[in-house]
């Protein structure tokens, strides 16, 4: 089973020895994008972005020095993202035998890199999926990235042997997917809440939870959906009765 997460928008340095680094599957595309990023201004950077005066001021100043800094620093992607999605994939430290598995069945979709592996070697960077910078005849990242991605998928799907694709990426990131095309069942998640008698989606955990399924999966090698079922992690249990083959749904009290 392979499983796909979407970025964060924040970022940190985690240094690891270079040896134990890979290489982007479309390093060529991301040099090709930032090569139009660092043709805009501040103000047209901070406008694209929707920005504050303090983030543009980072964000741009991180695209003006990507190509010098991309031949000294290097970060592997699993441990530069520091959003609650990845809170939950940290939540219990990565056993080296752990994190050679997600090499192989672990995916993050992101804007500039298109699919990274874990330990591909990237820099910080801010450039959400969903921003409308066009990309020679692309008129978003949308356009640019779906064919890319989803033959990329595919072909980790084909190498790992996967029968099942856990989508646990976001709305945003899982539009650059043409799903149609997914050569395997892809499976939905749904984490809910209950208060007072009522299920309800609370955006923060749920971002968390598919962080802690993500490596759920990872630590136990799920390669059946049936397996799903056993998700526990801080106290969600499998909501049988509205569930379907395509979607799983867990919910917590």
């Amino acid at each position: 089973m392979i499983a796909i997460l979407s970025p964060s928008k924040t970022m940190n340095e985690f240094v690891v020895s270079k040896e134990t680094l890979t290489k982007p599957f479309f390093l060529k595309e991301a040099k090709l994008i930032s090569n139009y990023l660092v043709r805009l201004s501040k103000p047209e950077l901070a406008a694209l972005m929707k920005l504050s005066d303090k983030l543009s001021e980072q964000t741009w100043e991180r695209i003006q020095t990507f190509h010098k800094r991309r031949n000294k620093e290097s970060y592997p992607a699993l441990f530069s993202y520091t959003g609650e999605v990845y809170a939950g994939l940290h939540h219990q430290p990565m056993e080296l035998s752990d994190i050679q598995y997600a090499q192989t069945h672990l995916r993050i979709l992101s804007g500039l890199y298109g699919v990274l592996k874990p330990l591909d070697a990237i820099l910080p960077y801010r450039l959400e999926m969903a921003t409308r910078l066009s990309i020679g005849n692309y008129n978003n990242l949308y356009a640019f990235w779906r064919k890319r991605i989803t033959d990329n998928i595919n072909e980790s799907i084909s190498n790992s042997q996967s029968q099942f694709l856990a989508n646990l990426a976001s709305d945003e990131y899982t539009k650059a997917i043409n799903l149609k095309q997914i050569t395997v069942p892809v499976i939905d998640f749904d984490f809910l809440e209950m208060k007072d008698g009522i299920r309800k989606f609370i955006s923060f955990n749920a971002k968390r939870a598919r962080g802690l399924m993500a490596a759920f999966i990872i630590r136990n090698r799920i390669h059946q959906p049936e397996y799903l079922e056993g998700f526990t992690t801080e106290g969600y249990t499998y909501d049988r009765e509205n569930s379907t083959d395509s979607r799983y749904v867990f919910i917590r009290t």
